[in-house]
């Protein structure tokens, strides 16, 4: 592997994790918006724990194969793609049937 491949590697998946977190916190910040403010804590406190501790813990020991590096990212951008996919299907289902609601009640 060339210097040049490994310095865009790290670059590519620098930027797809900037990217991914930024939406991941939008996400979230949206999600916390609508939650009461001990239900807020508790999230923040026990997602926090959950990411640091067991998921970085976890993930170490596979970053020492550039292999497992490469098939874990690719994973999981497949994961948040689909899982973002089916959400914004859900909203735009759920506006449509908020859109057919309030026609329906005009008419009344």
């Amino acid at each position: 592997m060339s210097l040049l491949s490994i310095i865009l590697t790290i670059l590519g998946l620098s930027l797809f994790e900037i990217v991914s977190s930024v939406d991941n916190a939008i996400i979230n910040a949206e999600v916390l918006s609508t939650m009461q403010k001990w239900a807020r804590g508790w999230f923040l406190f026990w997602g926090l724990t959950f990411a640091v501790f067991i998921v970085i813990q976890k993930s170490l020991p596979r970053l020492n194969h550039p292999r497992h590096m490469a098939f874990d990212s690719v994973l999981g951008s497949t994961a948040f793609f689909i899982v973002h996919g089916f959400r914004q299907n859900a909203e735009l289902e759920e506006q449509k049937l908020l859109d057919r609601s309030s026609k329906i009640k005009c008419l009344h």
